[in-house]
């Protein structure tokens, strides 16, 4: 990814917090982020949610991939006007999150061939954290959340909407195969880019990202070098993270959203 001068990450930094409501013409979109397919008009409003647009924003099929690996649809940029946010780093949850009663059991459904059993694993470390009664099954038939093949994607996944989970986690398993480390570490690495996405499309945000988008998790640290939350910088990067599971502050988040004996869960 084509990284700005310090200079220009700063402008962005400052108008993400000062300016949301100032004309389009006075922002400076970062030429980087401007393609054919995407309009001043939407650059504005992804920058004011408090999304990087320094950072390459590519055009879907009803939506736009953000930060590498997070889906805004074109439903998320229209209900986000009425959203208000901080600017407070911690560890964090997105706007919307799975209702309580919708989070008791996420049904999963993986469509990409040869990652089975990494997915499992990846369900299987979320379904393990103690006093969480967030539950995520994977079935065979109609799924609340579709595991599906995108080429040259690392990860990405669409983002809770209406008390529903995210619908979607896109994936290409080829992005880390042909990157000449071990086995080991190419399997370990897949089940953590979907643990990763099942966070995102339950409601966690990146931890050491401070996203306007996203709000703090009260009773979280400010920073935690291992949960999986965080968002890597590159293919290599990821290789290093995943050698962690689920931090006990990924758990605690977890808790705080969907605790089972928290009588003031996020949740509703």
């Amino acid at each position: 990814m084509k990284r700005l001068k310090v200079i220009a990450a700063s402008l962005i930094a400052i108008l993400a917090v000062q300016c949301q409501k100032e004309d389009i013409s006075e922002i400076n979109i970062p030429k980087e982020s401007v393609n054919d397919q995407i309009s001043s008009e939407i650059l504005f409003e992804l920058d004011s949610m408090g999304f990087d647009i320094s950072q390459e924003v590519k055009k879907i099929d009803g939506g736009y991939i953000i930060e590498k690996d997070i889906i805004i649809t074109d439903e998320h940029i229209a209900e986000s006007k009425n959203e208000t946010t901080d600017g407070i780093a911690k560890q964090r949850r997105l706007q919307n999150i799975v209702s309580c009663d919708r989070a008791r059991r996420i049904t999963v459904r993986n469509r990409v061939d040869g990652i089975n059993s990494r997915v499992r694993e990846a369900i299987n470390n979320w379904n393990a954290v103690n006093g969480t009664f967030l539950t995520f099954a994977l079935v065979n038939g109609n799924a609340d959340v579709n595991i599906v093949f995108t080429s040259r994607s690392p990860g990405a996944a669409i983002l809770p909407r209406n008390g529903r989970a995210g619908r979607e986690i896109q994936i290409d398993p080829g992005v880390y195969t042909g990157s000449g480390e071990s086995n080991a570490v190419i399997q370990r690495t897949i089940r953590h880019a979907i643990r990763h996405e099942l966070g995102h499309v339950a409601g966690l945000g990146h931890t050491n990202r401070n996203d306007l988008n996203s709000l703090p998790i009260d009773g979280t640290p400010n920073s935690d070098e291992n949960s999986t939350m965080n968002s890597p910088s590159s293919i290599t990067n990821a290789f290093r993270i995943s050698r962690n599971n689920l931090s006990a502050q990924d758990g605690n988040a977890m808790r705080k959203l969907y605790g089972t004996f928290n009588r003031n869960n996020i949740c509703r």
